[in-house]
C-alpha cells in the first residue's frame, strides 16, 4: 500500500487508473492518501496522519449517532453518550489499527458519520460522504445500497406507499451511479476471489467476522438485551429504526461468505461499525436503568482497550490457530506474518522488531542482506518489500529504502537511503563476493533451516532482538 501511494503525484488525482490500489475501486481513499503524502512530503507519515483524522471522524460520527439514539429515546444523558462512544473508540478495530493503512479502516471510520447523516435526512451531505465511502473498496457499495434499501422498506411500512418520496432515493443513489460508471470505464479488481459455495470457507469466514475482538460478546449481549426487551414489550415500535443497518449487515455477511477470497480479519469493513451502533442502540432503548447501561459499557471498554494491544479474547484464542511469535501469542485467520494476523495493534510490532535488526546493517557499507522467503513469497518477512513469488527460483533481489532519522524502512525512494534485499529459499547457495559481510534475519516462525546452514558453513555472530513479544534473530557471517 505504501509503495503504491508513494508512486503517486499531484497528477494522479485526475487519473483514476493510478488511484486504483491493487486494481481496487479505491479512488477516494487513494486520493486522500496522495494528498497527505504531498502535504507532508513523506508517504508513511502522511498516511499515519490521515489514519488519526479518520479515527477522529469515526469517533465523532459514532458520538453523533449515540446522541441521536438517546434523543429519540428521550434519554439525553451526556455521561451515557460519552461512555457508549468510548466503547467504539477503544475497539481493537479503531484504536488498535489506527496506524494500519488500508481502505478497510477508512470504511469502518466513515460508516458512523454516514449513518448519522442518513438517519437525520441530510441527503446532499450523504451524497458526498457516500461518494468517499463507496470509493474506498468494492464491498462498501453493498453496504451502502442495502442501507438505502432498508430506508425504503421503513418508508414503505410507515407510509404504505410504494413510491413515497422517491426523489430522496434518487439523490442518495448518485454515488452508486458514479461507481458503476467508474467500474466499467476505468477497470476493476479481478484478483483472488470468486463466488463459490464452500462450507469450510463459510465457517471460517463467519468466525473471522463474528468471533474476533469480542465481536461475539457484543452480538450476544445485544441479542439477549433485545429479546428480553421484546418479551417485556419495551420499545418494540422503535425496532423498525434498526432495519436499514440490519439490511446492510446481512447483505455484507451474505456477500462475504459466498465470495471466496483470502480470509483476512480486516475484511470486516463497514460491518464492525454497525455491530457497535446496533449494540449502542439496543442498550439505550432496551435497558431502563442507567447504572446497568454504564456498567455493561464500562466492562466492555476495559476488555476492548486491552484487546487493542494484547490478544486476550478467550474465544478467538480457542477457535483460531495460535502463533507463538517469540514471547507472545497471536492468532491468524489465514497467512502467517501477513494480514491474517492484523486484527489489533500487536502485528505492527513485527515491523518494528525487523527495523531494530536492520539498524546496524544500514551502517555497514559491506553488508549483503538476506531474508527468508515465507510461503514462497517476498512480502511476508519484509512488509515494505517487493510483492513477488519465488516460484522455482532460489533468490529474488529488490531495492528497499531506509529512513536514517526515524530508523525505519520507508516507501519513498526520493528521500531515503537505498539498500538491496535478497529474499532466499532453503535451496539457495550463498555467494557473498569479496569484502562483503552477510546478514541474515530470521524468526522462530520462519528461516531456521537457512540459519542452521549458515552456522554450519560460516564464521558467525548471532544477535536477538525483542519488541513487545516479537523475536527476530540476526546472523552476521563471512
Amino acid at each position: 500500500m505504501f509503495e503504491l501511494v508513494s508512486a503517486n503525484d499531484i497528477y494522479s488525482l485526475w487519473d483514476f487508473s493510478r488511484l486504483a490500489l491493487s486494481d481496487h475501486v479505491s479512488y477516494s481513499y487513494a486520493a486522500m492518501c496522495t494528498v497527505f503524502k504531498l502535504l507532508i512530503g513523506d508517504t508513511m507519515v502522511g498516511q499515519a496522519l490521515f489514519g488519526f483524522i479518520l479515527y477522529a471522524i469515526g469517533v465523532y460520527g459514532f458520538y453523533k449517532c449515540v446522541a441521536l439514539f438517546c434523543s429519540s429515546a428521550s434519554k439525553d444523558d451526556i455521561a451515557l453518550q460519552i461512555v457508549l462512544t468510548a466503547l467504539f473508540a477503544c475497539s481493537p478495530y479503531m484504536l488498535g489499527m489506527i496506524t494500519y493503512s488500508y481502505p478497510d479502516y477508512a470504511m469502518w471510520c466513515v460508516m458512523p458519520i454516514l449513518v448519522y447523516v442518513l438517519y437525520t435526512k441530510k441527503y446532499l451531505l450523504a451524497v458526498f460522504i457516500g461518494y468517499f465511502f463507496i470509493f474506498c473498496k468494492e464491498t462498501a457499495l453493498i453496504s451502502y445500497v442495502l442501507f438505502i434499501f432498508g430506508f425504503y422498506i421503513v418508508d414503505l411500512i410507515k407510509s404504505k406507499k410504494l413510491f413515497y418520496e422517491v426523489h430522496k432515493y434518487i439523490i442518495m443513489a448518485i454515488p452508486c451511479f458514479m461507481w458503476l460508471i467508474a467500474y466499467y470505464l476505468v477497470g476493476h479488481w479481478e484478483g483472488n476471489g470468486a463466488f463459490e459455495i464452500d462450507l469450510n470457507y463459510i465457517k471460517a469466514k463467519l468466525l473471522s467476522l463474528l468471533a474476533i475482538n469480542f465481536n461475539w460478546l457484543l452480538i450476544a449481549l445485544a441479542l439477549i438485551v433485545f429479546i428480553i426487551g421484546v418479551l417485556k414489550k419495551t420499545q418494540i415500535n422503535k425496532s423498525i429504526s434498526l432495519i436499514p443497518m440490519l439490511f446492510s449487515m446481512i447483505a455484507f455477511l451474505i456477500f462475504s461468505v459466498l465470495f471466496k477470497t483470502i480470509n483476512h480479519p480486516r475484511y470486516i469493513d463497514a460491518l464492525v461499525a454497525q455491530i457497535y451502533l446496533v449494540m449502542a442502540y439496543i442498550l439505550i432503548n432496551y435497558i431502563d436503568k442507567k447504572a446497568i447501561k454504564i456498567f455493561i459499557s464500562s466492562a466492555l471498554i476495559l476488555l476492548l482497550f486491552i484487546q487493542s494491544f494484547a490478544t486476550i479474547d478467550p474465544l478467538m484464542l480457542k477457535l483460531f490457530p495460535n502463533i507463538n511469535i517469540g514471547n507472545k501469542t497471536l492468532i491468524t485467520t489465514s497467512e502467517i506474518l501477513s494480514d491474517g494476523m492484523a486484527y489489533n495493534r500487536q502485528y505492527q510490532g513485527w515491523g518494528k522488531v525487523v527495523d531494530m535488526a536492520l539498524e546496524d546493517v544500514m551502517n555497514d557499507d559491506s553488508a549483503k542482506l538476506y531474508l527468508p522467503a515465507v510461503a514462497n513469497a517476498t512480502w511476508h518477512f519484509d512488509a515494505m518489500g517487493w510483492y513477488e513469488n519465488l516460484n522455482n527460483r532460489t533468490e529474488i533481489k529488490y531495492t528497499d529504502y531506509w529512513n536514517s532519522k526515524r530508523k525505519t524502512r520507508m516507501a519513498d525512494c526520493d528521500n531515503g537511503q537505498e539498500y538491496s534485499v535478497h529474499v532466499i529459499s532453503e535451496d539457495h547457495i550463498f555467494d557473498l563476493g569479496p569484502d562483503r559481510t552477510g546478514y541474515y534475519l530470521y524468526s522462530p516462525l520462519y528461516g531456521n533451516e537457512i540459519a542452521e546452514s549458515i552456522k554450519n558453513n560460516y564464521t558467525f555472530e548471532e544477535t536477538a532482538f525483542n519488541y513487545k513479544g516479537w523475536l527476530v534473530y540476526r546472523i552476521k557471517f563471512k
